[in-house]
């Protein structure tokens, strides 16, 4: 877990960050989850000064706020030091849109669309992995060889499919075979289990949570991968991973709750096995292969 009060002073280095990466101070969706924090942070000083209960803001701007914050700050750790010229332009594009998703239209969308990919690549990064952000969408190195990760992030369930269609076909057009590389297809269906409406709630421990969070994602997938054409993919391509992260409440705590699955496209697949190997190592065993 974390204190609020040390998560705003990171969030005050990010904002500095992005102040000097050229992104002066608006009211973007992170500066907004900024603010988000620093309320509830001035809410709790003042209930321990009163002895009044505390108070965090509006429920559901708080809970949705504080995930974004938590993006922002994952993101910042994960490329704080990397080239201007690399992250500006994912960074432009992910600052846009608004703080709630439910506010969120199709043409606000492409915000969170990059955030995906950003936060995608630093929740590799921190945990080890040798990550690089940019054109593909990531590319993760281990064991020698190199993985395109081409990410979509559908408006809907019955986008799935072809949005997994594109990014198979886009991620196919980028490999390069001479070069050791394999392609990865990776979805975000955080938009399809919670658009913003709802908060995802387990009464008890965060592991419990996480188990119910995770069997709903693998429910996903499973109903999903029988309305793929292995057409769709060229002969490099391994493996597709959906991956969630959600506003979530464990046994009364506030968590920015993430699930992954992978799944090979074909048996005995080595490329396969040394990605599979990789994130395992990289999620402590944690990622569900199916």
């Amino acid at each position: 877990m974390f204190k609020l009060s040390d998560l705003l002073v990171e969030l005050r280095e990010a904002d500095r960050w992005l102040i000097s990466l050229g992104f002066a101070t608006r009211n973007d969706r992170f500066r907004q989850s900024i603010a988000v924090v620093e309320g509830a942070v001035k809410g709790i000083e003042a209930a321990r000064r009163t002895g009044q209960p505390a108070k965090v803001g509006n429920v559901k701007s708080y809970h949705f706020g504080l995930v974004e914050a938590l993006e922002l700050r994952n993101v910042y750790r994960a490329f704080s030091s990397v080239s201007p010229n690399t992250i500006h332009p994912l960074l432009n594009r992910a600052l846009s849109g608004p703080l709630q998703p439910s506010d969120e239209t199709r043409k606000s969308a492409a915000g969170r669309n990059a955030g995906f990919e950003l936060a995608l690549a630093a929740e590799w990064k921190l945990r080890g992995g040798d990550v690089r952000v940019g054109e593909p969408d990531i590319s993760l190195k281990c064991s020698g060889r190199s993985f395109l990760v081409e990410c979509k992030r559908p408006w809907h369930e019955h986008s799935i499919r072809p949005n997994v269609k594109d990014a198979a076909e886009q991620v196919a057009a980028k490999v390069n075979d001479a070069d050791g590389q394999f392609g990865v297809v990776a979805i975000s269906v955080t938009r399809v289990l919670d658009s913003g409406q709802m908060i995802f709630v387990a009464p008890k421990d965060e592991v419990i949570g996480s188990q119910q969070l995770e069997g709903a994602n693998e429910k996903l997938f499973r109903q999903e991968r029988g309305r793929w054409s292995t057409a769709w993919f060229g002969a490099s391509t391994v493996a597709v991973l959906f991956h969630a992260a959600l506003a979530a409440v464990f046994a009364g705590k506030v968590f920015r709750a993430t699930t992954t699955i992978a799944a090979p496209l074909r048996d005995g697949d080595a490329g396969f096995s040394a990605f599979g190997r990789e994130l395992s190592r990289l999620y402590e065993g944690t990622v569900t292969f199916v």
